[in-house]
């Protein structure tokens, strides 16, 4: 795997389900990546990155703005008045920064299934189809292939 690509793998998907969620209609498709590879090195423009901040303005309705670690936000400032969103505090050590967090994805986990429920409404099984989708499509116009894509 070349170096940048693991960053779309890894937290690169963290900015595109906020585009994905804050881009309304079928925006997101548009042109998820871009970038080249210069040599062994992948160039890409995707803007994770892990102190960045994301701001969206929605049309007429006002701006959001995730100020630090798009991954495990702890605020978000909506029309300039920012809200907190404290995280759980840690049973033990952990190894990256705010991963209390993921207590909630697996809660709403438990939620489903204690519903009957096979997917989340907040994050159904075409959304993750079209995250998978769309980072492969980066890949694909940046020119990152893997041997796996041809099998």
């Amino acid at each position: 795997m070349r170096l940048g690509v693991e960053a779309l793998l890894d937290i690169g998907i963290y900015c595109l389900q906020f585009r994905l969620h804050g881009v309304p209609g079928g925006a997101a498709r548009e042109r998820p990546a871009s970038g080249g590879l210069p040599g062994d090195r992948v160039e890409a423009s995707l803007h994770s990155h892990h102190n960045t901040h994301v701001e969206m303005v929605p049309g007429t309705e006002g701006s959001v703005r995730v100020p630090a670690h798009m991954w495990c936000p702890t605020s978000l400032i909506v029309n300039g008045e920012e809200t907190q969103y404290p995280l759980p505090e840690p049973y033990l050590p952990t190894n990256f920064l705010n991963s209390t967090g993921m207590r909630y994805e697996a809660e709403e986990v438990r939620q489903c299934l204690l519903k009957g429920l096979k997917e989340s409404p907040g994050m159904t099984h075409a959304d993750s189809v079209l995250l998978a989708w769309l980072e492969d499509e980066a890949r694909r116009q940046v020119g990152v292939e893997y041997s796996q894509d041809h099998h």
